[in-house]
């Protein structure tokens, strides 16, 4: 059970395989703060193709914020100007998820 906070990137390769899990940000029970230079720096040094974000909610819900949204859509952006592709980005809870891929939310 987690009281705050979490986001981790993982990184791959071009043909799918793990090179890497990063935490890129630890914060409180109702937010995270997330700086994407750091996630891309990782890809770059890492030489990802592919990023997946996933963060939990403590709250166990599984509804996208508007900063969320708005990490997803800056992580994104970064992700193209360098070439690697934002896979996905999971909210996970304690027994549900959201993944931004399966709706169509990237």
């Amino acid at each position: 059970m987690q009281h705050h906070e979490e986001c981790w990137a993982m990184y791959l390769n071009g043909i799918g395989r793990l090179l890497g899990v990063s935490c890129v940000s630890r914060s409180g029970m109702n937010s995270t703060v997330v700086d994407i230079r750091i996630v891309l720096q990782t890809a770059l040094v890492s030489h990802a193709s592919g990023i997946i974000l996933s963060h939990n909610h403590p709250s166990g819900s599984t509804v996208a914020s508007t900063p969320d949204n708005n990490l997803t859509s800056q992580l994104k952006k970064g992700c193209e100007a360098i070439g690697v592709q934002l896979l996905d980005h999971i909210i996970l809870t304690e027994d549900a998820y959201l993944s931004y891929m399966d709706e169509g939310m990237l």
